[in-house]
């Protein structure tokens, strides 16, 4: 599955999502801790939640942004 925010595109994976800037580079992953995690993501994305814009979380404790993960905004 795929989401396109106005700052990202998502895609869905086995283990969590990847994320990338409009120009189609790789900003980073997010790791779904559980399945349940992984749920609430999905329902997040599809309600139109944006892993920059909201400041999620890598799994490794890195804030996502535009620079990638853990990279000085």
């Amino acid at each position: 599955m795929k989401w396109t925010t106005k700052l990202t595109d998502v895609i869905e994976t086995s283990w969590g999502f990847e994320v990338y800037n409009k120009e189609g580079d790789l900003l980073g992953n997010i790791v779904s801790d559980s399945p349940e995690d992984h749920h609430q993501c999905v329902i997040g994305l599809d309600q139109g939640a944006c892993p920059v814009r909201d400041g999620w979380e890598d799994g490794a404790g890195n804030t996502c942004n535009l620079n990638g993960w853990g990279a000085e905004e």
